[in-house]
């Protein structure tokens, strides 16, 4: 009976590796995809559940996973290959991403000490959606002076 609740694990896990046989691109479209799904799964569930939230902790932090799926979203579809954003190489989805975590870990730091004063949820797109913290919108326009992936190790 215990195998019986295995086999999905098991078949998805026959699926992930089938997919990196067909190409890497399906492979890692795949996996993005399924991270996008569990950021917005847990946007979703934070949501739902601000009315018996005691603190607004996992509201922000729910909100904050939003525009992490966001910018994963972002970092799939500028991944060299897809044809989305024509003319740029590999330096672009590693920007993103690099922004993608650190839009991630700046919330799970910021977020305690805007638990102190009791944070409000309507301000927190705002908070998270700050003009410093896309940082990584020069890359689209071609003037960032960052280089997250040099030539050749791509």
């Amino acid at each position: 009976m215990q195998l019986l609740g295995a086999l999905p694990l098991f078949m998805a896990l026959i699926g992930v590796y089938l997919t990196s046989l067909y190409g890497y691109l399906l492979f890692h479209g795949s996996a993005e995809i399924f991270s996008i799904v569990i950021a917005c799964g847990i946007f979703m569930v934070a949501w739902n559940a601000r009315g018996f939230l005691q603190s607004h902790y996992f509201l922000f932090i729910g909100i904050a996973y939003l525009y992490v799926g966001g910018v994963d979203l972002l970092h799939t579809l500028a991944f060299k290959g897809m044809g989305v954003f024509e003319g740029n190489d590999a330096n672009l989805p590693t920007q993103l991403w690099v922004g993608g975590r650190y839009l991630q870990a700046s919330r799970f730091c910021l977020q305690p000490s805007l638990s102190e004063g009791g944070s409000d949820p309507v301000g927190c797109p705002w908070a998270i959606a700050s003009r410093r913290d896309f940082s990584w919108h020069p890359s689209f326009t071609g003037k960032s002076s960052r280089t997250a992936l040099l030539k050749g190790w791509d």
